[in-house]
């Protein structure tokens, strides 16, 4: 597989540590914690419980609704999925904001940070 493919299928997690890589600290970006729990939640909505949720709770637990039970859920897979959001009009309009931040701030041209180590999973691909 080549570096392109690879791209094609790496984790949003991934793609900003590929991001910074190329000269962007997205993470510091003053609209980066709603943008991060509005992919959070779309993966929640899409997967149910797993990653995505844990790390909802843990950082954005106001999102969740009756977060006891989520986190029960995360520790018994088997239990039937049914977590709930805690989402407010406010709330999409929050997110909203922060997409529309994130295409604005985009930078038109990246270039590798020479203070930033590659990412692991891309170190394969630089031969």
């Amino acid at each position: 597989i080549d570096i392109q493919e690879k791209i094609k299928t790496i984790s949003v997690d991934n793609l900003f540590q590929l991001i910074e890589y190329f000269g962007w600290d997205i993470k510091a970006e003053d609209f980066y914690p709603s943008f991060e729990a509005c992919q959070l939640i779309v993966n929640c909505s899409k997967h149910g419980t797993g990653p995505a949720l844990e790390k909802l709770l843990n950082k954005y637990p106001l999102y969740i609704k009756d977060s006891w039970r989520s986190k029960i859920l995360i520790s018994s897979p088997n239990i039937f999925d049914d977590f709930r959001f805690d989402i407010s009009n406010e709330n999409i309009e929050e997110f909203s904001d922060s997409i529309i931040k994130f295409w604005e701030h985009f930078p038109e041209n990246l270039k590798i940070n020479a203070n930033c180590q590659p990412p692991t999973w891309l170190k394969k691909y630089l031969i």
